[in-house]
């Protein structure tokens, strides 16, 4: 199982997505926003944010990976998710549990040693 890819399907209509490095600094580029923002958003307002994670992974999708030209509106991407069930669906919920893990997907841990960072050095 892969950290970083998903498939939604809505209809009759299959979406490969993969949330890796890029989508991510493509959608924090196009919203203007911080990790940190994303987090207190999805918290805050799910039903806002949501749609534009699926719309912005689609749209990354089929432009970058594919190389061509995204024609949905992020309100044909909502009315999408609403006819599928909201953000209780099972759709939803997969985007949202491989979104949450693509964001520590090759995010480094940081040793410990003895309660302390090893990197940490006493004087």
């Amino acid at each position: 199982m892969s950290l970083t890819k998903v498939t939604l399907k809505y209809g009759e209509t299959k979406y490969n997505l993969e949330l890796g490095l890029g989508f991510l600094g493509e959608f924090l580029d196009a919203t203007d926003m911080d990790l940190e923002e994303v987090g207190n958003k999805l918290t805050r307002n799910p039903f806002k944010l949501v749609p534009v994670l699926v719309f912005h992974a689609m749209k990354w999708k089929v432009e970058f990976d594919e190389g061509g030209v995204f024609e949905m509106t992020q309100k044909d991407v909502i009315k999408m998710i609403e006819k599928d069930g909201g953000l209780i669906a099972e759709n939803t919920k997969r985007f949202l549990r491989t979104f949450t893990r693509s964001l520590t997907k090759d995010v480094p841990i940081e040793p410990v040693v003895d309660g302390a960072k090893s990197d940490v050095k006493k004087k």
